[in-house]
């Protein structure tokens, strides 16, 4: 990992680092592409199933295979030049775009549910690898302010796509936004392709001869030798509680609001929205004012839930009034989500950050998954429950911020 004395700046780190700038602006490509084609077979396979279900399906398709990936996961991005592992990641997902661009009109659902579930495993490669990559290329100063400058990518790109989805007309030719999908992505890997050589790419071949199983497990020993690390990392999996809960987003407007695409569309502009602010407003302000980590943890995930419980409680103003409520609970997880990464990259050992970032993802995807089950399962045609569903979500979230117990520790201004 690179060292520092002093943390960069934001735009020295964006303007004047060119392995960073390469390194954001492909993910800025790569994240419009994802969210644009999450919206695209979301619509595919609705059209398909005439299903509520649908949603959910996607979301625990888009989610569950980071679960089964996490051995391999580690092992890839510790045994190979993590820059190659990303580019492959990148040409692979353009790659399925295009097999959906030629062939999703006359596959079955099924079957684009199965290319889908590849694309999502090459997803979470990319971004568990994003997360691994990064050490190497700023240094472990400038963390917490290089993971806040990612976080502008995707949270940008969910409120454009989600704009780009509420204008949709029902019913057209998917084509051309699969065309436009499978672009981006080679775009993105035609940028991420400039980046230079890294220091220490490669340094844990070392481990070549143990096992996978053992190799993983030894990783997740780490993380639980270490118990401020573990907490952390736990926060970061009551995050992903609410972020499961997701999938209310799409049954507040098609099941309270009875408004469909459009509705669905207002309220992921909310959540991008709310999650572009949380991280580059909230985020860069609490590390200036030196804010402990413990407390901005607690803050971020009790704001996340009173979001949800403001939500449900005052749904009867309309939809706009529920967009406002949750976008201003959608700042919290904004706060959260560069803040606990950056945390995790600066306290794990070199040699286990991958295997630990894997885990992350995997745990995090059946946290997510299980969280849009459960409030699939528990909505049903009476419009209370949508609202019940949201009241206890933002509940949970309130819950477990107040048994935060994480050592007091000052973030890096």
């Amino acid at each position: 990992m690179l060292e520092t004395a002093q943390p960069t700046g934001y735009f020295t780190l964006l303007f004047r680092r060119r392995n960073f700038a390469l390194l954001w602006l492909s993910g800025l490509l790569a994240y419009f592409a994802i969210w644009t084609s999450n919206i695209v077979v979301l619509d595919v396979v609705n059209d398909a199933m005439h299903s509520d279900v649908a949603s959910a399906v996607i979301l625990i398709v888009q989610f569950l295979p980071a679960f089964f990936l996490m051995p391999l996961a580690g092992r890839i991005l510790d045994r190979y030049d993590r820059r190659h592992v990303l580019l492959a990641s990148k040409l692979c997902s353009a790659a399925l775009t295009m097999m959906l661009l030629f062939w999703s009109s006359a596959l079955p659902v099924g079957w684009i549910i199965v290319i889908y579930t590849l694309s999502s495993i090459s997803t979470t490669m990319f971004i568990i690898g994003e997360g691994a990559l990064l050490p190497l290329v700023v240094a472990r100063a400038d963390l917490m302010r290089a993971n806040i400058l990612l976080r502008i990518s995707p949270c940008l790109m969910l409120v454009l796509s989600a704009g780009f989805v509420a204008e949709r007309e029902i019913g057209i030719n998917h084509q051309d936004e699969f065309l436009l999908v499978a672009v981006l992505f080679l775009a993105s890997a035609a940028v991420f392709s400039r980046i230079r050589r890294l220091r220490w790419a490669e340094a844990d071949v070392s481990r070549c001869g143990e096992g996978l199983l053992r190799e993983f497990l030894g990783g997740m020993g780490y993380l639980f030798r270490h118990r401020e690390l573990a907490q952390v990392f736990a926060m970061r999996m009551a995050l992903y509680v609410g972020v499961g809960g997701q999938v209310l987003l799409s049954v507040y407007s098609e099941e309270f609001y009875k408004l469909g695409d459009s509705g669905t569309g207002i309220l992921y502009m909310a959540r991008g929205l709310g999650l572009l602010i949380g991280s580059f407003a909230l985020a860069p302000l609490m590390v200036s004012k030196g804010v402990r980590s413990v407390n901005a943890i607690r803050f971020g995930l009790a704001l996340f839930g009173i979001g949800y419980l403001l939500g449900s409680a005052l749904a009867g103003f309309g939809i706009g009034a529920v967009a406002v409520l949750l976008g201003f609970g959608f700042l919290g997880e904004g706060l959260l989500k560069p803040i606990t990464m950056a945390l995790l990259q600066e306290r794990t050992d070199a040699v286990y950050l991958a295997r630990v970032l894997a885990a992350e993802q995997g745990l995090s995807a059946v946290v997510q998954s299980a969280a849009a089950m459960v409030i699939a399962t528990c909505v049903t045609d009476v419009p209370a429950t949508v609202l019940w569903a949201s009241a206890a979500t933002g509940g949970l979230l309130i819950a477990i911020a107040l048994c935060v117990k994480l050592r007091e520790s000052h973030v890096d201004p």
